[in-house]
């Protein structure tokens, strides 16, 4: 599946979706992905290897965060949480918004 966004922090990443909760924790090898970004989510940001947002624009929380610490991120994606979930694998275009996702393996 093809998702399209706003392309928000450069650069292409191959990870793990997981979707963002207080109680999980991330790792370089995860691409953490949540409604919208805040503050209070920056260490999770920080250890993801990057970001994916349904709401947001270039002047977002999770855009100018990514940039800042130059992660790839793409914001902006319609109905993102309504069509993945955890553990699935995808790849992700900072510099063109696209994110390519493969289905759970069972």
């Amino acid at each position: 599946m093809i998702l399209k966004g706003i392309p928000a922090s450069e650069g292409e990443f191959e990870g793990t979706l997981k979707i963002f909760s207080k109680e999980k924790e991330f790792n370089k090898n995860d691409i953490l992905v949540a409604i919208s970004t805040s503050p209070e989510m920056s260490a999770e940001m920080l250890n993801a290897g990057a970001v994916l947002t349904e709401y947001g624009g270039l002047l977002s929380h999770a855009s100018i965060f990514c940039r800042e610490i130059k992660k790839p991120c793409v914001v902006g994606i319609k109905d993102l949480l309504n069509v993945v979930s955890d553990g699935m694998k995808a790849k992700i275009n900072g510099k063109n918004g696209i994110v390519e996702i493969s289905p759970n393996e069972e």
